[in-house]
Parts: structure tokens; sequence; C-alpha cells
């Protein structure tokens, strides 16, 4: 299995469910044949080996990442109390880190946390900045990241990767041109890279330009859609992956940005169902305030929902997630009600491309982190109300 999952492993011989060629550039292409239901199903226990709770056992807010450091102990950030919680491998909390504020080690949005052994970034989306910490110590420093060539070009996730290299991702809006009258909405198309940059904030590797989401622009604004492509990106200990999230195709790069694969799975793109759209529609109008005016509603729905923007295949993958072993976790998409990303049904790939597992999580589990044969979820139960769990699941 280890021989499997390295990313220096030979190349295998072509096989009726796994081909790969190499490009002019040296970039291997891998094109999965499998069919999704032929995947192997791995089980995951109905009973977590280990549940944190909010410090005070009120349950947490609004969870945005659940890690493991380097030494088993967790960590647990709370994007609404604007804290990271460090908990031993029992599930005892131990401290703290961070509070709302915007002074040093201290938060007014919490974005993006990344773990590197007990080393911990945090990307503050609203601060528009980078804070280091460690588990024992707290507060470190601010890493400096590259800025932004204009307002329309925005930092939204960072990630620690190595020592004090962070990779940023980015998403550009192009300027357009007034909407025509008569038009009621149409697609802004983003872009999306990703940049490498050293403890003084200088590039040192940049991807390829990708799409990043679509919005619905119209005479009085600009709408998330709930169908858009959802970009993806993983960093890990040597090894990036990221997608635009539009068809089932992911880019792999060493540490350094430097392309190494690129996997793709056509039979993995699904059309776009009338039966998923209606349910969409209406998970959003359970979600909207009670006693909103109907039309203010229904106006509200068809814009989020826009019938002109929908895709004729729907986005099939939108996170992505490395396991400890190397091995690329994606999860397939689902139409975003509650804010984040959400994905349920993760099938995992090894270090070749090739699909070894499929693992469905039960609706309100969200992936955080794997490590061997544990799973780090955050799970919200239907009083609104989080928490954490551990779950052991067997590979087949």
């Amino acid at each position: 299995m280890i021989a499997l999952l390295c990313a220096c492993a030979a190349e295998p011989p072509a096989t009726k469910d796994l081909t790969t060629t190499v490009d002019s550039a040296g970039v291997r292409i891998t094109t999965i044949a499998m069919a999704p239901g032929d995947v192997p199903r791995w089980t995951v226990d109905s009973v977590p080996a280990l549940t944190l709770e909010s410090p005070d056992s009120t349950g947490f807010v609004y969870i945005s990442a659940a890690r493991w450091l380097g030494d088993g102990r967790l960590l647990v950030a709370d994007a609404r109390q604007l804290g990271i919680y460090i908990y031993d491998a029992s599930g005892n909390h131990q401290r703290t880190l961070g509070r709302k504020g915007e002074g040093p080690g201290e938060f007014r949005n919490i974005m993006t946390v990344s773990v590197v052994h007990d080393t911990i970034g945090v990307w503050d989306l609203g601060e528009r900045r980078f804070s280091v910490f460690t588990a024992d110590s707290g507060f470190l420093r601010l890493l400096p990241t590259p800025t932004a060539s204009s307002a329309y070009h925005v930092a939204r996730e960072v990630w620690l990767v190595r020592g004090d290299h962070a990779l940023t991702y980015w998403l550009r809006a192009p300027l357009l041109d007034p909407i025509p009258q008569g038009v009621r909405i149409r697609r802004w198309q983003h872009d999306a890279d990703l940049m490498l940059s050293d403890g003084n904030g200088a590039v040192t590797g940049q991807s390829p330009t990708f799409k990043g989401i679509y919005s619905g622009q119209g005479q009085r604004g600009d709408a998330r859609q709930a169908f858009s492509n959802a970009p993806f990106v993983a960093a890990a200990a040597g090894r990036i992956a990221y997608g635009s999230g539009e068809t089932f195709e992911a880019h792999l790069t060493n540490g350094s940005l430097v392309p190494e694969r690129a996997v793709r799975w056509p039979m993995a793109n699904e059309p776009l169902t009338e039966a998923e759209v209606t349910r969409t529609r209406e998970a959003l109008r359970l979600s909207m305030p009670p006693g909103a005016p109907p039309t203010r509603m229904e106006e509200a729905l068809s814009t989020i929902v826009a019938p002109e923007l929908l895709p004729k295949v729907r986005p099939p993958v939108s996170r992505a997630v490395f396991g400890d072993a190397g091995e690329l976790w994606l999860g397939r998409f689902e139409p975003p009600v509650r804010g984040l990303a959400e994905s349920y049904d993760w099938v995992v790939l090894d270090a070749l491309g090739t699909p070894r597992g499929r693992v469905v999580l039960p609706e309100g589990t969200r992936l955080e982190a794997v490590r061997g044969n544990e799973l780090l979820v955050s799970v919200r139960d239907s009083l609104d109300v989080q928490r954490v769990e551990v779950r052991k699941f067997v590979r087949r």
C-alpha cells in the first residue's frame, strides 16, 4: 500500500480501468475508465471513537475547520466564536488560541486553517492577513502574502504548506460592460490561480489560470449561483491538488507548484437533472427567514437558481482533502445551502490516480481530515448545534 501511495511510484501498465499518457511538458495525463459505481465501498463506524464538544459545552456555532496536529492533538476552529480550540488526544480541552479583535493573534474572520506538524496557519479574510501560531506557544507572527494586482483580485484562502511558505488561492473578477437593457441576468465568470510565496511574501511559484466560480449579474448587482462550479484545493507536505470543479479533473503538483499529473474521470460527469434543481430550490426556500414575502422569496430563488445560467453537466467535485498517507480524497458536489461547500460522497485516489475506495457520510457530516483509518468530521444536528467526531473506517 505504501508503494502505491508514493508520489514517485512507477507507472503501471494500462488497464481497462486506467490509462496514462504524457504530454509535451512531461505531465502525466491519467484517464479513469472505471464506472463510479464499481469503486469499492468503504464502511464507516456508526459510533464515534471520540467526540469533541465546545469548551463551555453549549456546542460549536460555526466550525470552519478541524485538524489533527502532528503529535496527535486536535484543533477546532469556530468562525463565529473566533477561537482556535486545542484538545489532547483524549478530547480534553487544553487551551484556546486567538479571540475577536484586530490586534496580533486576534481575528475578524477565520476563513482557512492549515497545520504543518504543530504550526498552525490562519487566514483572516476580514483583515486580509495570515497569522501563524503554535499549539503550545500561541501567536508567533504575521506571515506576508502576495499583494493583489487590483481591487478585483481577491485572496480567498491561504494555507501554510511548509516552513514559512504559504499557498494563496486567488479569485479575479473581470470588469464587464454594463448589462444590456432587457437582460434579466448574465453569467459573470471569475478566474482563479494559486501562488506559492516565501516568508517575505515573494512569489516562488504560480499555477496556470483556471476557472473560478461564476455568479449571476443582474441590473441590481450580482448573486451567487447554487450550481456554479466549485473550485477545490488541497495542500499537504510536498503535494498540491486543485481543479475548477467544472468537470472531474484534478491537477496534481509537487510542493513547488510544478505540474506532475492530471487525473480525468469522464464517467463521473453527470447531467444536471430537473429533480435536483427542484430539491435545491426547496432546500433554499426552507433556509430563508420565516415570514419573508412570497414575491421576494421567489425573486431570490430565481436569482440564486437562475434557469438561464444552469449548467448542462452538474459540477462533479467541490472539495478535496489529502490523507496523511498521500491519497487524494475528492468530494462529490452538493449545492451549497448553508454557505460552506458540502460533500457527503467521497472517492479516494492513490498517487497514480486509481480509485481505491468510496466513502459515503451521513448528510450534515463534513469531512475535515483523514489520518490512517480515522476520519475527523464536523457534525451539525437538527438544532444547528455542531460537534467534532473521530470516526474509524474500514478499507476494502
